[in-house]
């Protein structure tokens, strides 16, 4: 590493990254640097990622199911924090993430499979918390293409993931599509969930993007 320090957090960012989170120098400062380690090309850098806010060590640090990372709890020069930072990866920029219950530093941390971040005991307390990360919205599949016959029925569907709640609009060339009678003659019904329906379609319908 660029910078020798102890008492630091670290953890990968998603990006192809190992990213390391303050601690203390070998002048045994506090230090808000981030060091940042590109897997593929085998450099470090203190220069990829601005500082931290502030200088802290005895924090943790987990990547969220949000994709963004976040640095939990330490100490600062001052005394043991509740506080959480929020490093976006992307663009690099940092934010003030919702507290803790309590201060900790030295804890233990991880994310679960519902994306629950867990802060569990630390220096003085046995007692644990946990912080939702929520799950980015993506289409798993679909829509796909259907034929019908004029004046049936016909149906597309989507399966999405991603943590709730989600909304839904279905769209033709671009524009919105509402429950109800259509320009086009059929009935649509769906249009705000994950199954569109038309009901009587016809031809027009079928030049619908």
């Amino acid at each position: 590493m660029p910078t020798p320090v102890a008492d630091a957090s670290a953890c990968n960012d998603g990006q192809g990254h190992v990213l390391v989170f303050g601690g203390y120098t070998t002048a045994g400062t506090r230090t808000a640097n981030v060091a940042t380690y590109d897997l593929a090309t085998d450099v470090w850098s203190d220069t990829a990622i601005p500082d931290m806010p502030t200088a802290r060590a005895g924090s943790q640090a987990v990547l969220g199911n949000d994709g963004l990372l976040y640095v939990l709890g330490g100490s600062t020069n001052s005394a043991v924090v509740s506080t959480v930072l929020v490093l976006d990866p992307v663009s690099a920029t940092w934010a003030a993430g919702a507290s803790m219950l309590q201060p900790r530093e030295h804890f233990g941390c991880g994310i679960d499979g519902a994306g629950n971040i867990w802060a569990v005991g630390g220096d003085g307390t046995n007692t644990s918390e946990k912080m939702f990360t929520s799950t980015c919205p993506t289409i798993v599949a679909g829509p796909t293409g259907n034929a019908a016959y004029v004046g049936t029925v016909a149906s597309l569907s989507i399966a999405v993931g991603g943590s709730g709640p989600l909304t839904f609009t279905w769209r033709a060339n671009g524009v919105p599509l509402v429950d109800g009678p259509s320009s086009s003659g059929s009935i649509i019904q769906g249009a705000t969930t994950t199954t569109l329906t038309f009901q009587f379609p016809t031809l027009a319908d079928a030049a619908l993007g």
